[in-house]
């Protein structure tokens, strides 16, 4: 008896044009990002906004908290981020970096830190929460010992 396989259709694949994957953070100086911890079990990561305009409104947020307290939020704490509404038509204080994908992830594996993706900044009533993905980045042992080697002579 003959058996054969059943039919199948072919795999296409369609092109599909991501172009160049752009995230934006938010920082107070050169060496200074904002940044969260979203819970003890995970790194302090970056927050990377996949766009700029909900950049410039957490970060108008985050600059009307510094002007109206005469200190920067404390992002260090497991939980809520309680930020007044951005009063704020132009940043002063903070300045906006945009980054290549592959660029900030280098950035951050050589930081230490995760990186949270914020696809999407929703507003329910006055709560903003972010939606998107948290990236952990991790690299061989050999590349820390270079960079705490490197961290170490400069200061």
């Amino acid at each position: 008896m003959l058996t054969t396989a059943p039919p199948f259709k072919p795999v296409t694949k369609i092109p599909v044009n991501q172009g160049n994957r752009k995230y934006y953070t938010i920082h107070s100086n050169s060496n200074n990002a904002f940044t969260l911890k979203l819970n003890e079990n995970i790194r302090t990561a970056i927050v990377g906004f996949r766009d700029v305009e909900d950049a410039a409104m957490i970060g108008s947020m985050i600059e009307t908290h510094y002007l109206e307290k005469k200190e920067w939020p404390v992002t260090t704490d497991v939980g809520v981020l309680v930020l007044p509404e951005g009063r704020l038509n132009q940043l002063v204080h903070i300045f906006i970096r945009e980054w290549e994908f592959d660029e900030l992830k280098v950035e951050c594996t050589r930081n230490i830190l995760d990186m949270i993706s914020v696809n999407e900044v929703l507003k329910k009533k006055e709560i903003y929460s972010f939606d998107g993905n948290l990236f952990r980045f991790e690299a061989p042992d050999d590349f820390y010992k270079m960079r705490f080697d490197e961290i170490y002579y400069i200061s």
